[in-house]
């Protein structure tokens, strides 16, 4: 069961405090995504991990405390892709697929899993990540993104 829908609209609050620091300790991150109906664009800290794939490449993987329809995984469904900002580097997050139960929450690695099943979340998002981007053009002045797209490795992300 998510956390009351309470947390996070009080999370809303804080989140503007975090973002500098999400953007440079992982496993925080942060999220761009645009709103579903207002175009408008949003930035949000999150928790990511990097997943190997079987076909070589990577999963983001959220951990979903507040369960599945917060508004950045919403957007992002509805968008069908995420960006993710991680140390100054901007990733394109695509095929996006929410999933439930023991299984969703063994793919988090301990001590996050532990924690967050205590706190009652059995919810992740998955994601993979395709290729680095140009920062979006508002999250902060003077943002420097790479050269060239590529792909990326399990150990960058």
């Amino acid at each position: 069961m998510p956390l009351p829908q309470s947390i996070p609209q009080a999370a809303k609050r804080f989140n503007p405090h975090v973002l500098a620091l999400a953007r440079h300790r992982p496993p925080f991150a942060v999220v761009y995504h645009e709103g579903r109906t207002t175009g408008r664009r949003y930035r949000t800290p999150v928790i990511v991990f990097a997943r190997p794939r079987d076909d070589g490449e990577v999963d983001a993987l959220f951990a979903l405390p507040y369960g599945p329809r917060v508004d950045w995984v919403r957007n992002g469904e509805a968008a069908g892709r995420l960006l993710l900002e991680r140390a100054d580097v901007v990733y394109v997050l695509d095929d996006l697929r929410t999933q439930h139960g023991d299984e969703a929450m063994a793919q988090v690695p301990d001590p996050a899993r532990t924690f967050l099943t205590t706190l009652g979340t059995r919810d992740v998002l998955l994601a993979r990540v395709r290729h680095l981007v140009e920062p979006p053009a508002d999250p902060r002045p003077g943002a420097v993104g790479p050269e060239e797209d590529q792909t990326i490795s399990a150990d960058s992300a």
